[in-house]
């Protein structure tokens, strides 16, 4: 009403707005610090996020090591591991990797879904690792996809993905320089002929398709020239030679096996794209002597390991009952000392004995497919011939050349 306020009614206006003030600082101070609180809380899972740091940010290799024949996968990043799970297409086995203490859960294979492989490695610890390795042996003569599945520790659980193709001959690799002519005259080489009215570039991809470290893409060679690439199975050590031309490619090797998957997979690409392709041979009959000498140490090697473990754990319950191992001889008493050893090296080999006399059977087979005859029916007996006591070098031999076992 324009009256003039008294003393004391400004001072309660002044303590009014003062308390209002407080209340409004505290409040947004509240504010300031509920929003440092949530954006720690974001901090910590961007820096932890899969979908944020990306699948980029994972370090993956997938080699084939020579001196195994296996290949390794080895994936590392930048946060704890919690697991990881692999998914094939193609038929493999899962090996155990020394030293690591990842706990593997293997599933059945689900063909019908087209899931020859799966099983997840988890990793132990509250902290878990942040690298993990993984051993694989492919079969040759399976073409498909593995795939790598990480999630991390922490929350979010977002997985990233890894994909790694597995070609027919995956077990075949580059040489660094090109076989020495010396070095392949002394070998039995079957060769392999492909003629036809397809372009160099048809050819190129074929053999890119089937085989490692091709370059994508290669200037065809001048009239009349040639692209020459050298291979050596890291299983066998068997060589593979591909000379690529207009029209023209020829195939040398020491064995079968990886001529019969190229001119299956060829022959396949070549009616798909409706091309007329022709396949000349050139065999060597030298080739089943030469390789069952290449085959027969792994497979000699394997039995004995095999055979070695069944009589360390036969001696071990007869020195429990006699509580005494002075019947033993000497070679006896060090293949008990070595147990662990045995034992190891077992381990590390899952049905390596089955996979090598996979390997025999598919030569068997291509040889006298080569040869014009059909030895299928013969493969049961094969097979118990391999694993008989009576099993020696002269007989594999045999058995390869007559194609009766």
């Amino acid at each position: 009403q324009g009256e003039q306020p008294t003393e004391h009614q400004m001072k309660m206006a002044d303590d009014l707005a003062t308390k209002r003030a407080d209340q409004l600082v505290a409040e947004i101070e509240s504010l300031k610090a509920d929003v440092k609180h949530a954006r720690g809380i974001y901090g910590n899972h961007a820096e932890n996020m899969v979908a944020a740091g990306g699948a980029q940010r994972v370090l993956d290799k997938f080699t084939l090591n020579p001196d195994t024949a296996c290949h390794h996968l080895t994936l590392e990043a930048p946060f704890p591991i919690y697991s990881v799970s692999v998914a094939s297409t193609v038929p493999l086995d899962l090996l155990d990797v020394e030293n690591d203490e990842a706990v593997c859960a293997r599933s059945e294979p689900d063909p019908r879904s087209g899931t020859m492989a799966l099983a997840t490695y988890r990793t132990q610890g509250e902290g878990g690792a942040s690298r993990a390795e993984i051993r694989l042996r492919v079969i040759e003569g399976h073409a498909g996809t593995v795939r790598a599945f990480m999630i991390p520790t922490k929350s979010p659980k977002t997985c990233t993905e890894k994909s790694y193709e597995i070609k027919t001959l995956c077990l075949h690799r580059r040489s660094v320089n090109r076989h020495e002519d010396d070095a392949l005259a002394r070998r039995p080489m079957n060769a392999m002929r492909i003629s036809g009215d397809f372009a160099f570039d048809d050819a190129h991809a074929w053999i890119g398709r089937c085989l490692d470290e091709i370059p994508v893409r290669v200037s065809p060679p001048e009239a009349g020239g040639e692209i020459v690439y050298d291979f050596e199975s890291a299983l066998m050590g068997t060589l593979l030679r591909a000379s690529v031309q207009e029209g023209d490619v020829t195939f040398w090797s020491d064995s079968v096996t990886p001529l019969a998957l190229l001119k299956e997979y060829i022959g396949r690409e070549a009616t798909n794209l409706k091309l007329r392709v022709r396949f000349n041979f050139d065999l060597a009959d030298a080739t089943p002597t030469h390789f069952a000498e290449l085959l027969h140490p792994k497979l000699h090697a394997n039995r004995e390991l095999t055979k070695q473990a069944r009589l360390v754990e036969a001696m071990k319950e007869i020195k429990q009952q006699e509580e005494t191992d002075e019947f033993f001889t000497e070679e006896q008493k060090q293949m008990l000392r070595d147990e662990d050893v045995i034992k190891r090296r077992l381990k590390e080999q899952p049905r390596e004995l089955d996979y090598l006399i996979g390997v025999a059977k598919d030569f068997f087979v291509d040889w006298h497919r080569f040869k014009g005859v059909n030895v299928k029916h013969a493969l049961p007996s094969l097979d118990a011939a391999l694993r008989a006591k009576d099993y020696s070098l002269e007989r594999l031999s045999t058995i390869f050349e007559s194609g009766a076992v």
